[in-house]
């Protein structure tokens, strides 16, 4: 499996992505830079990531807010179910949220603050989110190595197969055909094959040494190549800048990860 990494700009953590633009227009997904306080203010804001050169321009302010306050949240996973339909998990409040991708505006589902539903409150999930082709919301949980469906309506969230079932910290999941895929981070790190009925994972190949994620997002753009945002640890243990990867699912045996310079 080849990896190609691209420089983004260093205040975006990794919340990714839930692709794409129309096929007249540059490749393009979604980011989101939330729980880590910047010095300009433009944390908890939503980003759009141009793909072809990791540039990002800002879209606006999350303003999350519960019981009319507006909260410091802490986005981390995404999904795109329309040009006007975005989806994503905050990890503070454990609670699904409908974002606008025009404004970034976000508004959690149902009874705002821990609509999932998971009695999980304070232990963060570190969650992945996506739909399937059937119109099924599936979120990953890297902290819990579960996945769980959640109901488009109130956003609770239910075990599929059994709690650890995946047995590695998947950060985020995509979906293209019948096919669901995982992102590992935190010595998991690696490309997964996701069974959305068992609920397990199984690794197809690994990004090699080179690469060590902290956090990772991940999704398909429109003609099926298949993108990620890496919180990159580099090999004293510090974190970089977030960095935009192309994964190749063809395995190569013999060299994992072929980084690329930043652009």
């Amino acid at each position: 499996m080849t990896v190609k990494r691209r420089l983004v700009a260093g205040c975006l953590a990794c919340a990714f992505l839930g692709a794409v633009a129309a096929p007249a227009v540059a490749q393009s997904g979604y980011i989101v830079n939330a729980a880590d306080p910047t010095s300009d203010g433009t944390h908890d804001n939503l980003w759009r990531v141009n793909l072809s050169d990791g540039s990002a321009t800002r879209i606006g302010p999350l303003d999350i807010r519960v019981n009319s306050s507006v909260i410091n949240s802490d986005v981390e996973g995404l999904a795109l179910e329309s040009a006007n339909a975005l989806y994503g998990i905050d990890d503070a409040i454990d609670a699904l949220l409908s974002i606008s991708p025009h404004n970034g505006l976000a508004v959690p589902f149902d009874r705002g603050s821990d609509n999932l539903r998971l009695g999980l409150s304070g232990s963060p999930l570190d969650p992945g989110l996506t739909f399937d082709c059937d119109g099924n919301l599936l979120m990953s949980s890297a902290t819990r190595r579960t996945l769980y469906r959640l109901s488009r309506t109130t956003g609770q969230a239910t075990v599929i197969g059994r709690e650890g079932g995946l047995n590695a910290k998947i950060a985020d999941i995509a979906v293209r055909g019948g096919d669901v895929y995982g992102i590992g981070i935190d010595g998991d790190e690696g490309l997964y094959r996701i069974d959305a009925q068992a609920g397990t994972a199984q690794r197809i190949s690994s990004f090699g040494s080179t690469i060590r994620l902290a956090n990772a997002g991940m999704d398909f753009d429109s003609s099926g190549r298949l993108w990620a945002i890496g919180h990159v640890i580099d090999n004293s243990g510090q974190p970089q800048p977030s960095r935009i990867l192309r994964i190749d699912r063809i395995p190569v045996p013999w060299n994992w990860a072929r980084p690329r310079k930043p652009a």
